[in-house]
């Protein structure tokens, strides 16, 4: 598992147009349910009780998550995930990949350099 950014970047328009007909309930679930994604990429289903007191499903242990968060989210193979954040994290990882494989030619090559000159 790489390692995720501190943050992740949540545009105000576009999450007030997201959630304009959530209550503030639905809001912060919603919000928790990103944040949650975003340190561990996907969310385990059987794990949802015990992050936030909620199930995807509907059972007799608990209250099922509510139809307006369940749409933000993909489940999949026993996990969920927000597919929009996913693909930004994705695209997070290929540019610091992209920027590792740079700063590693041009410290070479300025090492190289370096050790010439000497």
């Amino acid at each position: 598992m790489s390692k995720s950014p501190p943050a992740f970047q949540l545009y105000s328009g576009q999450w007030l147009t997201g959630t304009k007909f959530m209550t503030f309930e639905q809001k912060g679930i919603y919000l928790e349910l990103l944040c949650l994604q975003w340190e561990h990429i996907k969310i385990k289903v059987e794990d949802l009780p015990i992050a936030i007191n909620y199930c995807w499903n509907k059972s007799n242990n608990c209250q099922q998550l509510d139809e307006k968060i369940r749409e933000k989210f993909v489940e999949k193979d026993g996990f969920i995930f927000n597919e929009k954040l996913f693909e930004m994290r994705e695209s997070y990882n290929k540019f610091r990949k992209k920027q590792s494989i740079f700063f590693n030619k041009f410290f070479s090559y300025f090492f190289i350099q370096l050790l010439r000159s000497e």
